[in-house]
C-alpha cells in the first residue's frame, strides 16, 4: 500500500477548524508545519483526491490542497534505523544486528521486539546504572521478573553470580528468553506452564506519542 500525504493551506482563522476536520475525517494525526501548512494522510491516491474534494466542499475556495505520494517503506525493517547500542557505564546494551560494535565482555544482546526490558526505557537504564555503580565483587544477585532478564545478564557481565527466577510459557518466546539467559551464563529457576509468555511492546505513534501494548505469545 502506498500512502499519500495531503498538503493543505488555509486562512489562519480557519486553520484549527480545518485541522480538526482532517483528523475526524481520516482518523490520522495532522502535522502543522512552521509555514502554516497542514499535512494529513490518506491510504491511497484515490482516497486523497476524494478527501480534497470534500475539503473544498466543506471550507470553500479559500482552502487549497494537493496530494503527493509517499515513498513505500518496509516498516518491519525500518524501525531498526532508530536503534543504536547504548553504553551504561561498563555495559553496552545492543540489538543482535549491531552486536559486533561492542566487546563480548561488556555487551548485553537484547532484541527490542523480544520482551520488555531492552534498555530503551529510562527505568531499565536507571536500574542498569545502579547495578553498574554499586555491585561489588562477591555480591549475589537474584532477579525476580518477567521481562527479558536484562538485569540478571548485566549482573553476570559485571562478575556477580546471578540467578533469574520467573515463569515462562511453553512457546517460542519463552524459549528465546531462556536461551538468552543461559547464553549469558545466568543461572535460571524457571516454571514452564501452559499459559503463554507475555510481552510488552513500546512504539511511537504519529505525533510522537509513545504507546505500550501488552501481548501474549
Amino acid at each position: 500500500m502506498s500512502w499519500c500525504a495531503v498538503d493543505v493551506r488555509s486562512p489562519g482563522d480557519s486553520r484549527d477548524a480545518v485541522a480538526s476536520w482532517l483528523v475526524g475525517r481520516t482518523g490520522q494525526a495532522v502535522e502543522e508545519r512552521d509555514d502554516g501548512t497542514l499535512v494529513g494522510f490518506s491510504e491511497t491516491e484515490a482516497a486523497a483526491e476524494q478527501l480534497l474534494g470534500e475539503l473544498h466542499a466543506r471550507f470553500g475556495a479559500g482552502v487549497d490542497g494537493r496530494a503527493r505520494a509517499l515513498p513505500q517503506v518496509d516498516w518491519s525493517a525500518r524501525w531498526r534505523d532508530g536503534l543504536a547500542p547504548r553504553a551504561i557505564g561498563r555495559l553496552v546494551v545492543t540489538p543482535s544486528w549491531l552486536a559486533s560494535a561492542a566487546s563480548p565482555e561488556s555487551r548485553i544482546i537484547i532484541d527490542p521486539e523480544s520482551a520488555f526490558g531492552t534498555g530503551e526505557h529510562g527505568s531499565t537504564r536507571s536500574a542498569l546504572a545502579l547495578l553498574e555503580r554499586h555491585l561489588q565483587p562477591g555480591d549475589r544477585v537474584l532477579d525476580l521478573g518477567s521481562g527479558s532478564g536484562i538485569l540478571a545478564i548485566a549482573a553476570a557481565r559485571l562478575g556477580a553470580p546471578a540467578i533469574w527466577c520467573g515463569r515462562l510459557g511453553r512457546d517460542s518466546l519463552g524459549d528465546l528468553v531462556e536461551q538468552t539467559l543461559r547464553a549469558a551464563e545466568v543461572q535460571t529457576v524457571i516454571v514452564r506452564d501452559s499459559a503463554p509468555t507475555g510481552i510488552m511492546v513500546k512504539h511511537e505513534r504519529f505525533g510522537g506519542d509513545v504507546h505500550v501494548d501488552y501481548h501474549r505469545a
